[in-house]
């Protein structure tokens, strides 16, 4: 078997090329993440919690203060005999961005893989993890990796396919959406229309350019069809995937 991407000799089931670290299931999504990119964005994720926190404190006593200034009294004596709805009002900072964090997950990310453009998708079939997987991966999953100092974590780091416990709990990988491949389809899934000239990936001219003698689809990673059985500027669809070629 050959990568799609670059015609590296890869295993049969290899999710990723050892060449090129394309993600052979969906190739237009991008590629393997490195595990400093992936730490990163787990450091990001906690840092934007901490920092939402400060703001949202801040944010708080501010309100307070303006109340005590209103009712021309002094701010302590507010806070006083105010206290539990201090914390309501904090509360509902925090929860508005529990409720943006749950909103990322639908699309199978954080707000740490989205700044560094990172993506989880499922391992079986590509398909961009929905919101019960990512649910299941940043809960359970990760509350799993972090047992027995954290082995969990580094489990990633020797796995053939960069998966820590929580990826595997969650039949999960982390891609690197990459700019690189904008060519050869649009890296959003639900971006992608049936018949649509503008997603096109490859037109038999292009084949022929590149002397390839077979082409791929770029979802599925199916051999079509050999460049002599189209005419040139003629476009197909994936009969496996049904996506325009």
């Amino acid at each position: 078997m050959n990568c799609p991407v670059c015609k590296n000799d890869i295993t049969s089931n290899s999710i990723f090329c050892s060449r090129c670290w394309a993600f052979v299931p969906k190739q237009h999504i991008g590629e393997k993440a490195a595990l400093l990119i992936r730490l990163f964005a787990t450091a990001l994720d906690s840092f934007f919690v901490l920092t939402w926190g400060f703001i949202s404190t801040i944010a708080t006593f501010s309100i307070f203060y303006i109340m005590a200034l209103i009712l021309k009294s002094d701010v302590s004596f507010i806070l006083k005999r105010n206290e539990n709805a201090f914390i309501g009002v904090f509360g509902l900072f925090m929860i508005a961005y529990g409720v943006f964090f749950l909103w990322l997950l639908r699309r199978g990310i954080t707000p740490g893989k989205k700044v560094l453009n990172l993506q989880v998708v499922k391992k079986s079939n590509g398909d961009y993890a929905g919101f019960w997987t990512m649910l299941l991966r940043e809960i359970i999953g990760k509350f799993t990796s972090a047992l027995f100092l954290g082995l969990g974590y580094f489990w990633a780091i020797w796995d053939r396919d960069s998966q820590a416990w929580h990826d595997k709990i969650a039949g999960t990988v982390v891609v690197l959406k990459s700019k690189d491949r904008s060519d050869l389809a649009v890296q959003d899934d639900n971006d992608l229309v049936d018949g649509d000239s503008n997603n096109e990936i490859q037109t038999m001219d292009d084949i022929s350019q590149e002397g390839t003698e077979d082409l791929f689809c770029y979802h599925c990673g199916e051999v079509i069809f050999q460049k002599e059985q189209l005419a040139p500027g003629e476009i197909s669809y994936c009969p496996k995937c049904k996506k325009a070629l």
